[in-house]
């Protein structure tokens, strides 16, 4: 009896230990959406380590108090156990900052790769993982594939309590009809390349894939889009965007959905629920920022419209910004 009041007691302390520990979060590729994802979650009491490619730019990471370490997976190598190479040729560097030592500490010159894979891993090995890796498809597809494949060999063995996988609405084709999650369809090279990325993290226990929408925001103002363009097709199909401060909110939502253990959705699409015509939206967007707005021609396009309320009845999420319209003063 004793025995057991002990074991019992002792679960109930691990249990407590383990809700009052401070969370870590592993942010591969802070850029744009990366960094503010990054911010709202040290916000949120986590503690983060991001990447950035180069380690000149880790500076920006380690300020916010971010433990940085440069990761570039473009490229092609193999990482083999006692073979040294440079750590610049492997693409493969690592830097630590913490809030109250704001130096750098880089990792050597040269070691071996199996030790600098070792480095890297190490510092990926939190306890959730969100995979920001743009797909950058005009270097080829096969690349992008291999980014993601080196990132998978990087975190072998290693048992999150949460993968997030960023990927995007195009794995939808350009088809006359309303799609949800399940309507993804390998149609185009395109298509092909996003869903097999994805495929690759749905094999992985614990995780989930958000695919945004187009991505607006601070700097990234959809005005510019198509100002000044003249005989632009498309008029009729609906505009499928979302702003970056929804797609920063889902996804720390669903890492603390995650992190408590509910379950979720394999997938979520993240768009704006409202959805103007290309004309009418472009022509607002351009005239916000005093540029000249677009011509349009007569052709017609199919109108594909990403339905994303999957997110909101699963996790009560709710848009700030419903329409696209309503973005432009936040961009």
């Amino acid at each position: 009896m004793i025995n057991k009041q002990m074991q019992n007691s002792a679960a109930v302390t691990n249990a407590v230990v383990e809700s009052t520990m401070v969370k870590r979060v592993a942010v591969v590729g802070c850029g744009w959406f990366g960094l503010a994802l990054a911010k709202q979650l040290l916000q949120e009491g986590y503690k983060v380590t991001g990447s950035k490619r180069r380690p000149e730019d880790l500076a920006v990471l380690t300020e916010l108090g971010i433990e940085a370490f440069a990761l570039n997976l473009t490229q092609e190598t193999q990482i083999e156990a006692n073979e040294p190479r440079c750590a610049a040729e492997w693409g493969l560097q690592g830097a630590v900052a913490n809030r109250s030592s704001p130096a750098n500490h880089s990792l050597p010159e040269t070691q071996s790769v199996a030790g600098l894979a070792q480095s890297v891993s190490s510092l990926l090995q939190t306890d959730f993982l969100v995979v920001n890796i743009p797909p950058r498809l005009q270097r080829g597809h096969d690349a992008y594939l291999q980014e993601l494949n080196q990132l998978l060999a990087l975190i072998q063995g290693w048992q999150y309590q949460g993968i997030v996988f960023i990927s995007s609405t195009g794995v939808y084709p350009a088809k006359d009809k309303s799609v949800a999650e399940s309507d993804a369809l390998a149609l185009t090279p395109e298509n092909q390349t996003l869903l097999a990325a994805e495929a690759l993290f749905a094999q992985q226990k614990n995780s989930c894939i958000v695919r945004f929408a187009g991505l607006v925001g601070p700097k990234r103002h959809p005005g510019r889009f198509l100002a000044g363009k003249t005989d632009v097709p498309g008029a009729n199909v609906a505009v499928n965007l979302v702003h970056l401060c929804d797609c920063v909110r889902a996804v720390s939502m669903i890492v603390a959905a995650q992190s408590a253990g509910r379950t979720l959705a394999p997938i979520y699409n993240l768009c704006a629920p409202l959805h103007p015509s290309k004309g009418e939206f472009y022509q607002v967007a351009a005239q916000s920022l005093g540029l000249v707005p677009p011509v349009f021609n007569q052709q017609v396009l199919p109108n594909k419209v990403v339905l994303a309320q999957a997110i909101v009845a699963d996790l009560g999420f709710n848009y700030q910004y419903p329409c696209p319209l309503d973005m432009l003063a936040a961009c």
